[in-house]
């Protein structure tokens, strides 16, 4: 599910370019580790929000950046990862969404930690050319049918999150180092979460 429009994507790099020279830092694609005090971090493709997670955008071959927010309401934890694709290169930039529940934030953490030891000998099959570790959202949800996979007969090792929306699939790929990463900013925005909604019950 597209959730930011190419035009607020840039507007938001915008926006964090004025607050560059105070709070911002230099960015690692390669690091496993997640900063959570840092604001801003300054990429090669621009300021992104945060100490985010560097991916590639497969069905548009660009690159990437993972945010993501954790909102307590009366019905629980809600999960948005979101995919922001920097303007560069001349062409715009986009931005994909992937909203869930805490049982299906929880069950994605769980199956990307997974990934770390998996046997891919003893996956599934996924469709042609991917492996499945496991599905996070079963087709009808807002976000679509949401599943973490290896790409078959790659050395690489590489993780990707698939959205099925619509019945058209988007990837996002990860490196072994990325996935790390993203185990610990998801973690961290869960753990907050649950610690605001606890500070505020009656």
């Amino acid at each position: 599910m597209r959730v930011l429009q190419k035009i607020s994507v840039s507007a938001i790099l915008i926006v964090l370019g004025l607050y560059l020279p105070v709070q911002a830092q230099n960015f690692d694609p390669n690091s496993t580790e997640f900063d959570p005090d840092k604001q801003f971090s300054i990429t090669k493709y621009g300021a992104i929000l945060g100490d985010p997670v560097q991916l590639e955008v497969i069905s548009s071959q660009r690159v990437g950046f993972t945010v993501v927010t954790v909102t307590p309401t009366p019905q629980g934890l809600t999960t948005m990862l979101s995919v922001v694709e920097p303007q560069y290169d001349g062409k715009p930039g986009a931005g994909y969404g992937l909203m869930m529940s805490f049982a299906e934030v929880e069950l994605l953490n769980k199956l990307l930690y997974e990934t770390q030891s998996a046997d891919l000998t003893e996956l599934e099959p996924f469709g042609d050319n991917h492996l499945l570790v496991g599905h996070v959202t079963e087709k009808g949800h807002m976000s679509g049918e949401v599943s973490v996979l290896f790409e078959k007969n790659s050395d690489a090792k590489a993780v990707r999150i698939v959205q099925i929306l619509g019945g058209t699939p988007t990837l996002f790929e990860f490196t072994p180092n990325g996935i790390e990463k993203l185990i610990k900013q998801i973690a961290h925005f869960v753990d907050k979460a649950e610690q605001q909604a606890e500070a505020t019950k009656l």
